[in-house]
């Protein structure tokens, strides 16, 4: 069975970016304006927001990346192949979570939370459609439910011979 991959977990570590290139802009933005007493404080104080925030950002995208490293090892990670069933789509402009189930597994996801996985609905471009012949390598997560680390498609031809 051909199977082509249309969605794969990679860690989000660029977040832990964010925090220090505002820290950037605002320091840029402290040496434009006019001399103050209080300059100097202001920029120690900007660069340690900065660090601290890139800190926690870091660490938590690392722990997360840890849970499911960890849950691949243990083979808390499962599969399930078949078709598209209870298809209901999500909506890419009102917050409306898309959901379907495939051999009797659950899943639910919506464009704009922060957890892991899969999260691209129908509304927006997303590639799950009803009817379709997928695989998908999911994991449990208490307690939003499966949270999908890998999503692949059949091939027209292998869909009508593997997902019946």
């Amino acid at each position: 069975m051909t199977l082509r991959p249309l969605y794969v977990y990679h860690p989000p570590y660029w977040k832990a970016v964010v925090p220090l290139v505002s820290v950037f802009f605002f320091l840029l933005m402290l040496r434009i304006s006019r001399p103050s007493p209080w300059l100097p404080f202001a920029r120690r104080l900007t660069i340690l927001i900065g660090v601290l925030l890139s800190g926690i950002v870091a660490a938590g995208t690392f722990a997360q990346a840890q849970r499911i490293s960890k849950a691949s090892s243990n083979g808390t990670v499962m599969a399930t192949i078949g078709t598209i069933t209870n298809f209901r789509p999500g909506s890419g402009y009102v917050h409306q979570d898309e959901s379907f189930t495939i051999n009797g597994v659950f899943f639910s996801y919506i464009d704009y939370d922060g957890l892991p996985g899969f999260k691209r609905t129908n509304g927006m471009g997303g590639p799950v459609r009803p009817g379709a012949c997928m695989r998908v390598l999911y994991y449990d997560h208490p307690p939003a439910g499966n949270r999908i680390l890998r999503l692949e498609s059949a091939t027209a031809k292998d869909s009508i011979d593997h997902c019946k």
